[in-house]
């Protein structure tokens, strides 16, 4: 699935990110790339 494929300004991996991004916790500049 997402290994990482984005970039954001922190120190959390983009997989845990994407996890988030899934549960709506956090914005996703680049949702729309998908």
């Amino acid at each position: 699935m997402m290994k990482g494929e984005f970039t954001f300004t922190g120190n959390v991996p983009g997989t845990v990110q994407g996890a988030l991004i899934l549960q709506k916790l956090v914005p996703h500049p680049y949702i729309g790339l998908n």
